[in-house]
């Protein structure tokens, strides 16, 4: 019957392996000895029967040699008896209990083999004498199970899969990387990278321990981890750990050491990572690529640049990219210096110059030129960037020396005597080059009293080296100003463009600012991404008129609150007027230039600043402002005032007050004004002269003949049309309908209307 069972089976689909497990244990029970094994499975269950369940399992194998049906049975009786006794059995016992289960013809991989591999990982951490790596030759690990390599959780813990857990046991247990690995990657699904990242991992946790041993056992810890490392492309997080852990230990005094140290750990295995700034609270701290590259600098300099690895230079470029941090600009140009690549150091200093106008990289700018003259240029420059003489002692003592090769006595002993009075003050010891530099000047050379204009007269030759490239720009002074809870004055410049930048008011090298408004100078500006920087100023040649044109003006009013004048132009742009010691009255006229605005409004309805040029009279100044002709349609006595119509919907009133002239109605006036907006955004119009004429086209008025029509409205009272011109009815007096009249009409803006009328 289970023969025909197994040619059935044999062709059926068995996708859920449920025959296969019907056929399987039907043959165990056919099986010679099937339940005497079952038996003691049964009895290795129980608690205390382990041993005995195993030494009998074993005399029976031996004795009668069991089916390979079996062996998975054996092999469970076998894990349980490990288990339990592996503590106490001894070595030998354990050695032999793992030597019987691998003879088993069990399948492999399963869940019984694994924990098989597991148990031997314990006896190995127990006895000496146990070789796990040779076991696992034995084992397999290419019969690892995929579960193996899937982390496992029990009780809401996750824990690691067992492949790294048991290659992680393999390094505690001593192993080296390279035998580990050669055990381990024999199975292709375990990656060297996996086997390194436990590898770093496992040394990590040693070396970050070894921290209580004292110095010593620290640093030769790190020592071991690289030296099994040298070579190898590693890249994972203990790895660069070890690393940052290694540059926050090493003393100032042994920076030398961080050559070999980072050589060894790889200047090409840097992570994405490490190339991440880490922020604590709002504070940034560098990478570890930035630590790296700044400690192997500085151990480079150590020894003068003797050695230099290939790959430091791409690293160092790399970060140079990547990082905001001038200092790596700096150690780039030093590098190239030290590997005789002259140019390259230069061009670096003239672009890193634009953006960082510092002592420090001139003075570095004049140690990397081989040419005298912008060496000298260099060191002035540095002297005047850096107002504080405690920084430049080494300035000091370069330019003298040059300047003794030069004749120029008078001149570097200036330069000496600096230097030795700030370092005396300080309380600073004073170098033996001092001396020596001292010994080379005449002793009756004269020190010169200042070489302030020596700084300046040779500043042309740095400047040039560094912005030839940048075109001159010609700016105006906009304003003079103190920020609010600041000291510096500052001054604001600005070009016919509307570019406006400001600078410290002391570059214009004015002593007040009396007259300086509106002076013209001319710049370089350096431009990074969005940031804007004079970098090179002189006072210019031309004057504020032959950059902007002036426009005329009216006084709208005096702001006192904050001390300004309201202008309105010709074209009708509203100015604001301040910094001016000119008093200017309502209604005076004066020229002004409109200061440009790059991000001023398209609808030029916002007040711009503008600078005084001159005062103009009245008779000169209107002839600039609009003018209308218009013809007056009404005039209030009482109100005294007077309505002025120029065509459909535009008419403007006029005040008494603000005109001698007495119209009346049908008379034409030409006005001049200006107009405005008021705070509701209304336009409106403010007029500046106005006058009676009778020279001009009388297109607003007209004369009418013909037959008087009359009427009454709904409140009874009379009106009249001639043609179809409305007369009031205060025009109807002795007037009959039908009457032949002359009537003069204008037009009020909506409509035509009679002012007089006559009979005829």
């Amino acid at each position: 019957m289970f023969q025909q069972l197994e040619n059935v089976f044999g062709e059926m689909d068995d996708n859920g392996g449920y025959a296969q497990r019907a056929v399987t244990a039907l043959q165990r029970q056919l099986t010679p000895f099937g339940d005497e094994v079952n038996r003691l499975s049964e009895q290795s269950k129980e608690d205390g029967q382990e041993e005995t369940a195993y030494n009998e399992i074993c005399q029976l194998h031996r004795e009668n040699p069991l089916s390979d049906y079996l062996h998975e049975t054996i092999g469970w009786i076998i894990y349980r008896y490990l288990k339990k006794n592996y503590l106490s059995c001894g070595s030998l016992d354990a050695r032999k209990a793992l030597h019987t289960y691998l003879e088993l013809h069990n399948e492999r991989p399963s869940m019984l083999h694994s924990q098989m591999l597991n148990i031997a990982t314990f006896i190995s951490e127990k006895y000496e004498d146990f070789k796990f790596l040779p076991f696992l030759e034995l084992w397999d690990v290419t019969t690892l199970s995929n579960d193996d390599f899937q982390p496992s959780v029990w009780n809401e813990k996750e824990y690691s899969p067992l492949v790294e857990s048991i290659i992680e046991r393999c390094f505690r247990m001593g192993y080296g990387l390279e035998e580990t690995k050669v055990a381990f990657t024999k199975d292709e699904r375990i990656s060297e990278e996996l086997i390194y990242s436990l590898y770093s991992k496992n040394q990590f946790f040693i070396i970050n321990s070894s921290r209580s041993d004292g110095d010593n056992a620290f640093f030769a810890n790190v020592e071991k981890y690289n030296s099994s490392i040298r070579g190898l492309s590693i890249s994972n997080e203990y790895h660069s750990r070890i690393l940052s852990l290694y540059l926050w230990k090493l003393p100032d005094e042994s920076i030398a050491n961080a050559i070999s140290v980072i050589e060894d750990w790889g200047l090409d295995n840097f992570r994405p990572e490490d190339w991440q700034r880490e922020k604590t609270d709002d504070t940034e701290y560098p990478s570890l690529v930035e630590k790296a590259v700044k400690h192997y600098f500085s151990a480079l300099e150590t020894i003068h640049f003797r050695k230099i690895d290939e790959r430091f230079e791409p690293l160092l470029r790399k970060a140079c990219l990547e990082f905001d941090d001038d200092q790596l600009d700096r150690d780039l140009a030093i590098l190239m210096m030290a590997m005789g690549r002259h140019e390259e150091a230069l061009s670096i200093y003239r672009s890193l110059l634009l953006s960082l106008n510092r002592f420090y990289v001139w003075k570095e700018l004049a140690e990397a030129t081989s040419d005298t003259e912008l060496k000298i240029s260099a060191y002035c420059k540095a002297i005047i960037s850096e107002p504080n003489d405690d920084y430049l002692g080494e300035v000091h003592l370069e330019l003298a020396r040059i300047l003794i090769g030069n004749k120029m006595f008078g001149e570097a002993k200036r330069e000496l005597l600096t230097y030795s009075e700030t370092y005396r003050q300080n309380g600073w010891r004073i170098k033996d080059e001092f001396y020596a530099i001292l010994s080379q000047i005449p002793t009756d050379a004269i020190p010169a009293d200042s070489n302030d204009s020596f700084y300046k007269s040779h500043l042309e030759s740095a400047e040039e080296f560094v912005y030839s490239e940048i075109e001159w720009t010609t700016m105006f002074v906009a304003d003079v100003y103190s920020p609010k809870d600041k000291k510096v004055k500052r001054a604001k410049l600005v070009s016919a463009d509307g570019l406006a930048i400001s600078i410290n008011y002391k570059k214009l090298g004015k002593t007040d600012n009396n007259n300086i408004i509106g002076r013209c100078f001319d710049v370089k500006i350096h431009s990074d991404n969005d940031r804007k920087e004079i970098v090179l100023i002189k006072e210019s040649a031309l004057q504020l008129q032959q950059l902007l044109s002036p426009v005329m003006c009216c006084v709208d009013y005096h702001n006192k609150q904050r001390q300004c004048y309201h202008l309105v132009s010709e074209n009708g742009k509203e100015m604001v007027l301040s910094n001016t010691t000119i008093k200017l009255r309502e209604g005076a006229f004066c020229r002004c230039y409109a200061i440009p605005e790059s991000n001023a409004p398209s609808s030029g309805d916002a007040c711009s600043r503008a600078l005084f040029c001159d005062m103009v009279d009245k008779a000169s100044a209107i002839a600039h402002f609009p003018k209308k002709v218009g013809v007056v349609d009404g005039v209030n006595e009482i109100k005294e005032l007077f309505h002025c119509v120029f065509g459909t919907h535009d008419d403007i009133i006029i005040k008494y007050s603000q005109t001698g002239i007495r119209p009346k109605v049908g008379d034409y006036l030409s006005v001049r004004y200006y107009q405005k907006r008021n705070k509701e955004g209304r336009v409106f119009r403010r007029m500046i002269e106005v006058k009676i004429i009778d020279d001009c086209e009388k297109k607003l008025s007209k004369t009418a003949t013909g037959p008087i029509r009359m009427n009454y409205n709904n409140k009874g009272q009379i009106f009249g049309f001639v043609e179809d011109y409305y007369v009031p009815g205060n025009l109807l007096v002795g007037v009959e309908d039908d009457d032949l009249v002359v009537v003069n009409v204008v037009f009020d803006g909506e409509k035509w209307k009679a002012y007089s009328l006559k009979k005829t």
